[in-house]
C-alpha cells in the first residue's frame, strides 16, 4: 500500500472527526482529534487553530501559549501562525514581560510584511504598538488597517484617536473617538449593529477618569447580543474598577495598560476577567 496515500486518508479522516466534534461543541473531543491532526501533520495550520480554540474554551488558558509556540516552530514562515502566536503572547500571559511584548510586535510585523493587505494583521500590530506605548506607530497601523476595508473604519479610526490620547494629544484624540462613537450609535439604533466604536469611547472615558460617564455608556454594548449582557457587564465593570486604581498614573501609561487588557476580549469575557484579576493581583489591586 502507498504509505503517503494511507497517511493522507488518515489525515482526512481525523480532520473530519475534528470538524464533527467542533460542530457538536464537544471541545474535549475537538482538542483530542486536533492534537492527533497536528501530530500527524505538524504543518496543519487549521489543526493548530482548532486545538487552540478548544483548549481556550476548556479553560486551559496557559497551555495555549505552548501550543502556539509549537505551531510556530513547525511553521515559522507562515503569516497565520506568526499572527496567532503574536496575539496569544499579548493575551494569554498573566504577567506580560517586555521580552514577550517585543517578540509579539516582531511576529505581528512579520505577518504584516508577508500579507500587507490583511486588515486583521495591521489592526493587531496597532494593538501591540499601543500596549508597547509606541502610539505613533500604532496610529499609523490603525490608519493602514482602516484604509484596507471600510467595514471596520469606525472602530479603527477610533483606535487611532485613542493612540493620539496616548501621545498626549488629548483634545484631538478624544474628539475623534467621540465622533466615531456618535456615528456608531446611529448605526446601533438604525439597524441594531453594535460598532466597537462604542467600546473605544468607553475606553477613552475611563482612561480620562470619567467613570460615571463610562458606566452610563457601557450598557449599549449589550444592545445587539443581550445573551452576552451579563458577561459584558462583568467584564466592563471589572475594567472600570481596575482602572480606578490606575488614576494616579500618567494617561499614556493608563492607555498602555487598558489597551493590553482590552485586547483580551478575543479570549471571551470569562478568561478576560480571570487574566485581568491575576494581573491586578500582581499590583495588589482588587477587582472583585
Amino acid at each position: 500500500m502507498n504509505t503517503r496515500f494511507s497517511t493522507q486518508r488518515q489525515l482526512l479522516h481525523v480532520q473530519e472527526l475534528t470538524h464533527a466534534a467542533y460542530l457538536k461543541q464537544d471541545f474535549t473531543a475537538t482538542a483530542h482529534y486536533a492534537k492527533m491532526l497536528v501530530t500527524l501533520d505538524p504543518l496543519h495550520i487549521w489543526g493548530y487553530q482548532k486545538l487552540i480554540e478548544a483548549t481556550l474554551i476548556q479553560g486551559e488558558l496557559f497551555n495555549v501559549i505552548q501550543i502556539a509556540q509549537n505551531a510556530y516552530l513547525n511553521n515559522p514562515e507562515n503569516p497565520v501562525v506568526c499572527h496567532l502566536l503574536g496575539c496569544i503572547l499579548l493575551g494569554c500571559n498573566t504577567e506580560l514581560s517586555d521580552l514577550d511584548l517585543a517578540r509579539s510586535v516582531e511576529l505581528l510585523r512579520t505577518a504584516v510584511q508577508k500579507e500587507p493587505q490583511n486588515q486583521c494583521y495591521q489592526r493587531d500590530l496597532g494593538e501591540a504598538y499601543s500596549i508597547q506605548g509606541s502610539f505613533n506607530l500604532a496610529s499609523r497601523a490603525y490608519r493602514k488597517a482602516s484604509n484596507l476595508n471600510d467595514q471596520h473604519a469606525l472602530y479603527l479610526e477610533g483606535r487611532k484617536g485613542l493612540s493620539l490620547i496616548g501621545l498626549k494629544r488629548y483634545e484631538h484624540g478624544f474628539e475623534i473617538v467621540f465622533k466615531k462613537f456618535q456615528e456608531g450609535k446611529k448605526r446601533l439604533f438604525n439597524d441594531g449593529y453594535v460598532s466597537n466604536s462604542v467600546r473605544n469611547y468607553i475606553i477613552a472615558l475611563i482612561v480620562n477618569g470619567l467613570i460615571e460617564e463610562a458606566n452610563e455608556i457601557y450598557p449599549l454594548l449589550n444592545y445587539e447580543a443581550p445573551q452576552n449582557s451579563d458577561d459584558e457587564s462583568v467584564m466592563m465593570q471589572s475594567q472600570i474598577k481596575y482602572n480606578l486604581r490606575l488614576l494616579d498614573l500618567p494617561v499614556s501609561t493608563r492607555m498602555q495598560k487598558f489597551t493590553r487588557d482590552n485586547h483580551l476580549f478575543f479570549l471571551g469575557p470569562d478568561w478576560s476577567l480571570k487574566v485581568i484579576q491575576e494581573r491586578s493581583n500582581l499590583y495588589h489591586y482588587n477587582v472583585a
